[in-house]
């Protein structure tokens, strides 16, 4: 599930894009904000993975919004009634830049984008973390991916205190007092460990 938020300072237009939004199965819009000001605190609080962001609000620019925030790992699509705005959307890493009124296919194919840019970080993620186990010699260095639901896990082999098999799952119990469970039977995992 794509979490996103919607950062824009005109009402209907939320309204609009969360209907149209509501119709995409692997996507939830999770907050929405009015302006540059509540846009950085909904992002602080929320950490959405996509933002849609409009371009010229009441107190300030989208731009001004993503240069008020140390971190920016999360998608941004601007959705804006203005054209002039595009170069410079891009040089901020924008996936997109739609121009209001927005028309549905358009979005979707947005929207797409987002989808294949976060499955490419996953991949480069695990192939991160499988070049850096190939390199390790003592095992508490390495470490595991575990997905749980839509969720990666990177797990230190020395976190692990013990598996479980429940089922075709497996419940890995870690140290602090978390677990976590994979929609993987116990005997997948014991070549890895």
């Amino acid at each position: 599930m794509i979490r996103c938020v919607i950062i824009d300072d005109e009402k209907p237009f939320i309204n609009t894009l969360r209907a149209i939004l509501q119709r995409v199965d692997d996507l939830m819009v999770i907050g929405e904000a009015r302006g540059v000001e509540s846009g950085v605190k909904l992002i602080h609080e929320l950490e959405p993975e996509l933002v849609f962001l409009d371009i010229q609000m009441s107190d300030g620019t989208g731009f001004d919004l993503l240069k008020q925030l140390d971190r920016r790992d999360f998608r941004v699509i601007f959705i804006t009634a203005h054209d002039h705005f595009a170069i410079e959307a891009f040089k901020f890493s924008a996936l997109d830049y739609i121009l209001k009124p927005i028309i549905s296919d358009e979005l979707y194919q947005a929207i797409d984008k987002v989808r294949k840019s976060i499955e490419k970080d996953r991949i480069n993620l695990q192939l991160s973390v499988l070049m850096d186990n190939l390199n390790e010699i003592s095992r508490d260095r390495k470490r595991i991916i575990l997905r749980e639901a839509e969720t990666l896990h990177i797990i230190q082999l020395d976190e692990i205190l013990w598996c479980e098999a429940d089922g075709s799952y497996t419940i890995f119990y870690l140290t602090g007092q978390r677990n976590i469970m994979v929609s993987k039977h116990l005997k997948e995992f014991e070549d890895c460990l």
